[in-house]
């Protein structure tokens, strides 16, 4: 993987080794066994973890474990595995996803090389809003840098129309559709909030400095927005290709194998 990665020229050969060589293995070997993977990691989790166990003692171990939410952990990684591991027709999503990926890092590459602002394969024109998404970046601002996110994302899928046109064809396929709908039956962002509280919470015992309050409930629902490409769309023009797109994968649901 090193020896490949090193000969890259571009995002697309870039994503092309991460996709080829990480992530489609890891989840095909997932997915073979995603109905008790989540059970039988957290069950494994609580019990024992050798290294750290031999570093800080079973009684540590425990406290440490008991102060975690290991339920909303596994809640989310059910999640993640019903999203992934979704089938439409006979592919599975991840496979999808893959190629997402892979679209998504060609139009980067097209961008790098200075396509035009009018160009809907590529991002060139969400250079203003990329320029906020930095600058926030560097003001370590967690709410400010979503928030830029959110605007570059709404800009770069929903706008103009004939874009979203493309963006929809690309990267909302039926296996992204089910995945926005799998993210809401499994009360993904309920969770994974859940997750952030109890982590802050418990850093905050530890040091003073840890702003408790680090992600807000209000700003992990503005970044989860952003793969549902229908509520991000909503008052644009673009919307109604999503609205088009999610329509026909809901209709065909009764033809493939769908929920975990």
């Amino acid at each position: 993987f090193l020896r490949d990665f090193r000969d890259v020229l571009s995002f697309e050969d870039a994503m092309e080794v991460l996709t080829e060589q990480i992530y489609v293995p890891m989840m095909e070997a997932a997915c073979e066994c995603s109905d008790n993977l989540a059970d039988v990691t957290f069950i494994c989790f609580e019990i024992y973890v050798a290294g750290v166990l031999d570093m800080i003692g079973r009684g540590t171990y425990e406290m440490i474990v008991g102060m975690l939410d290991l339920e909303s952990m596994k809640k989310v990684m059910v999640a993640a595995l019903a999203i992934h591991c979704n089938e439409v027709g006979e592919e599975a999503c991840y496979q999808d996803f893959s190629n997402q990926m892979i679209t998504w890092a060609k139009m980067m590459d097209k961008s790098m090389d200075g396509a035009s602002k009018k160009d809907c394969t590529a991002y060139t024109r969400v250079e203003k809003q990329l320029a906020k998404y930095f600058k926030a970046f560097q003001s370590e601002d967690m709410s400010g840098l979503i928030n830029a996110q959110y605007e570059m994302s709404k800009k770069g899928m929903c706008e103009p129309k004939k874009c979203a046109k493309y963006q929809a064809k690309n990267f909302y396929s039926c296996c992204s559709v089910e995945g926005v709908d799998l993210a809401a039956e499994h009360e993904l962002g309920e969770n994974i909030g859940n997750i952030l509280d109890n982590a802050m919470s418990l850093l905050s015992t530890l040091s003073e400095d840890v702003e408790e309050n680090l992600v807000s409930r209000e700003d992990l629902q503005t970044y989860l927005s952003t793969f549902d490409f229908e509520t991000l769309c909503e008052g644009k023009k673009g919307l109604k290709e999503y609205k088009k797109k999610g329509k026909q994968c809901r209709k065909q649901r009764s033809e493939y194998e769908y929920g975990y």
